[in-house]
């Protein structure tokens, strides 16, 4: 296509037909895979039989050790056993290893399938067991016996008839059935339903189990078509559901073709299954339409509307599949020649329909503007640079259909696809017609507002963590291919880790297996920050969720998973081809949305007017709050922001500064609360002016210091090296006591080594004598706390955050017109 055919189009010829001088069917018998499926489609008997060894067939084998019934959910149980499951008090675990079912349950004509216990010179019999472990007529020349000598065990009556072993009939006539054939060349089941048949093969439908289908009950067109579609589905990376496959067949008994069948009017009855079976018999019937397209040589790029599902789109890049629907309608860009710049780049770049809309709209709206200038936009070579900016400015003033305005990520992603589209089809030689001062400048552009997303404001209270934590059981979640059991244990453990480690959505599910690891004998998480691109980055985790982990680590493990999926901590069950083989992080959102709506009561802080708490707002509960909670709850804590900073891996420590937003209003409060509080170094109560708190006190890191030479120099110029307890300048309060409960720990710590070493008598009673004091300081502000009422003692802690928070930032500025002389130290 040239410049000319993009600015002024031409009708293009009709593509020739691909299939032109053959028919449908002999043109899809020719794009059929004929080693489709080797040990599972066998294509002389038009049966199916999945492996249940295939990643790529649902079908597994039940989890119960000595079972071998065939499921349609990977680690579940079959029938039976899931209602012995329920009627035992075994652990699952247990239970798998050890249940023995009633009946055995083995692959029919499988080499498992039992056979006659009789042995005889000539081997074992080749015949199935049928009663007591043999064959039917084994089994009747026993009776026999029997009659004769009551009490006859077999192995006597073996012993003394001597019975020789009977070779294998040959399998049943029934299509699907491989039972041993009895009468009629039929097994024993399928020969009584059919006692008055002679001479001939009835003709038997076939039967069918969940690992089974078979596609001779419909037309040759047809059957072509279901396999074309199954290879297609196959190549795709979707998973091969016999049972769905084997209702759609069902459906299609008097159906000609799969092109034009109306999927609406047909009635699946509600039986089970039935939501699987038509979403299949739909996605079969879209491939195959748009095979047909292809074979009639019809171009559906060339009208202005287009099918999502005949282009075959991806819905967005973030759901790479198929468009299963919508259309694209390019009659909202006024201007032909616009409308087939846009056409000939979704023909060559081939976006999916999120991106290829977003474009749209961005073309609707300078074409609507265009319309409105000199010319009408008609003739491109008369465009000039004031017609870009009056598109630009009409994209940044865009409003949707309600009338709200968008936000500014979606103008900025409008004006994007508007400028990338030109710039292809500049590039491309489509716009060699249109002046050059028709393009992008510096100044077109949409100006973001940064969002910040870790601002402070979004973390969830305590008590609402401690009610999601009580209603842990609610949250199961949903997956057709594992039980409730195991889907409760997969989004347990990933709650956990968001509330307990603050990572963001994409880190969680990302996570991979082996991802806790020691570091002197500390757990620490290894997870990879995609959002900045550092990668093997580790965050220190508790030793509880280290093993909760692990356990689910454990786990796992006995999952039947695809190979792309096992490096995973948090798999998916989907089939592997079209994803990265972990769960999505808008499912695990969902997830978690589902569950808060699920629980009857969450209550916030505030109490309404007849004293009963209000409800919390329920949409506040995202994945990403987490991570403020996490990051709010160790700001509050008093953790120095650098090493937040380090907790949250941001790049700068502004970002981290926003949990540290102290108002002026809640320290003064604070400060009032405290200054009463304090003690001197004797756990005396002490206490001084709040307006005297800051001015004429400086925090050091265990307390106040009231020394004035220290307090001018800002907390830099202690005169006994800053040994606290020892101090009369000393005023502690209880916003200091986790600092005061380390310093202690790391004082005994201090005192091991020092006696390790053989250290002076005089340095272990020094060491020793601190550690009483900080020990006296601590139960003497304890002790006051415990006397204070419930109220009180919230009002308090409530307090000491605020102070620690603000501390945790806080740079001790000299005062002003000070000179400090630094001591130096002697050698």
């Amino acid at each position: 296509m040239n410049a000319r055919l993009a600015l002024v189009p031409q009708p293009r010829e009709a593509t020739p037909a691909v299939g032109q001088g053959k028919d449908w069917l002999s043109w899809l018998e020719e794009r059929l895979d004929p080693a489709w499926r080797p040990g599972e489609w066998q294509a002389d008997r038009l049966l199916f039989e999945g492996d249940p060894a295939n990643d790529s067939t649902m079908i597994w084998k039940c989890r119960v050790a000595a079972c071998s019934t065939l499921v349609r959910v990977g680690g579940g149980r079959c029938t039976s056993c899931a209602r012995d499951a329920r009627e035992t008090q075994m652990a699952p675990e247990a239970f798998d290893a050890a249940h023995q079912p009633l009946r055995a349950k083995r692959l029919v004509g499988s080499p498992e399938q039992p056979r006659c216990l009789v042995v005889g010179s000539g081997g074992q019999c080749e015949r199935e067991a049928q009663s007591k472990g043999m064959c039917n007529a084994h089994e009747v020349a026993f009776r026999r016996w029997a009659r004769k000598v009551p009490g006859l065990t077999i192995a006597d009556w073996q012993r003394d008839s001597a019975p020789k072993p009977l070779p294998h009939r040959g399998s049943c006539i029934v299509i699907g059935c491989n039972r041993e054939q009895v009468s009629y060349q039929l097994c024993q089941a399928h020969g009584s339903r059919h006692q008055g048949v002679r001479n001939s093969p009835p003709a038997v439908a076939p039967v069918l189990r969940n690992h089974q289908f078979w596609l001779g009950g419909v037309s040759p067109i047809v059957r072509t078509e279901i396999l074309l579609a199954l290879q297609d589905r196959d190549r795709a990376g979707n998973r091969l559901d016999p049972t769905a496959v084997r209702l759609v067949v069902q459906h299609l008994a008097d159906a000609k073709t799969l092109c034009g069948l109306g999927i609406s009017a047909i009635n699946f009855g509600g039986v089970r299954n039935s939501t699987a079976g038509r979403s299949l018999l739909g996605a079969m019937q879209r491939i195959v339409e748009n095979t047909h397209r292809r074979f009639s040589g019809v171009d559906p790029s060339l009208d202005d509307v287009w099918d999502a599902s005949a282009m075959g789109l991806w819905s967005a890049s973030h759901r790479r599949y198929d468009a299963v629907s919508g259309t694209i309608d390019f009659t909202a860009v006024r201007q032909k020649w616009l409308r087939e710049v846009l056409k000939e780049w979704a023909r060559t770049v081939r976006p999916d329909v999120q991106t290829l809309r977003i474009n749209l709209k961005a073309f609707s709206i300078a074409g609507e503007t265009l319309a409105r200038r000199p010319g009408g936009g008609e003739t491109p070579s008369r465009l000039t640079g004031a017609d870009m900016t009056a598109v630009v400015q009409a994209i940044k003033r865009a409003r949707k259909d309600d009338g709200s305005p968008y936000a500014a990520s979606s103008l900025s992603g409008f004006l994007g696809g508007w400028f990338s589209v030109l710039d292809f089809a500049r590039s491309s030689g489509f716009l060699d017609d249109v002046p050059g001062s028709f393009s992008r400048a510096r100044h077109h552009r949409v100006a973001l507002v940064d969002p910040n997303e870790e601002q402070a404001g979004r973390a969830l209270p305590d008590n609402v963590i401690r009610q999601l934590d009580a209603s842990l059981h609610l949250l199961v979640g949903s997956n057709r291919r594992w039980s409730a059991e195991v889907s409760q244990r997969f989004y347990q453990a990933a709650y956990a880790i968001l509330r307990d480690t603050g990572r963001r959505l994409g880190e969680v599910v990302t996570l991979k297996t082996r991802c806790v690891e020691l570091a002197d004998e500390n757990p620490e998480l290894v997870y990879d920050n995609r959002k900045a691109g550092r990668h093997g980055r580790r965050l220190p985790i508790t030793r509880e969720l280290a093993d909760l982990i692990l356990e689910w680590e454990e786990h796992r493990a006995t999952l039947p998973l695809s190979t792309i999926a096992q490096p995973w901590l948090f798999p998916s069950s989907m089939h592997l081809a079209r994803g990265a083989g972990h769960i999505r992080g808008d499912s695990l959102a969902a997830a978690l949305r589902e569950w808060v709506r699920s629980i009857p009561q969450l209550d916030s802080e505030l109490i309404g007017p007849d004293g009963t708490p209000l409800p919390f707002d329920r949409s506040l509960i995202t994945a990403h709050a987490f991570r403020h909670t996490y990051a709010q709850r160790h700001a509050d804590a008093g953790v120095p922001v650098d090493v937040l900073r380090d907790l949250m891996d941001h790049r700068s420590v502004d970002t981290t500064m926003g949990y540290y937003q102290v108002t002026l209003k809640r320290k003064r409060e604070a400060v009032q609360a405290m200054a009463p509080l304090a003690v001197d170094r004797f756990g005396n109560p002490s206490p001084y002016p709040a307006d005297r708190y800051e001015i004429g006190a400086v925090a050091v890191p265990f307390g106040n210091c009231t020394e004035p030479s220290n307090v001018k120099a800002g907390g830099g110029s202690c005169p006994i090296r800053f040994q606290c307890s020892g101090c009369s300048f000393y005023r502690p309060d209880p916003s200091y006591l986790p600092a005061i409960e380390d310093h202690i720990r790391s004082l005994k710590a201090d005192r091991e080594t020092a006696d390790a070493i053989g250290a002076a008598p005089f340095v272990l009673d020094n060491v020793t004598a601190q550690i009483d004091s900080f020990r006296e300081v601590a139960t003497t502000m304890r002790g006051r706390l415990a006397s204070l009422s419930e109220e009180e003692r919230q009002e308090i802690e409530e307090a000491s955050r605020t102070l620690r928070k603000a501390r945790a930032t806080s740079t001790h500025q000299l005062l002003p017109l000070t000179v400090i002389n630094q001591r130096k130290e002697r050698h």
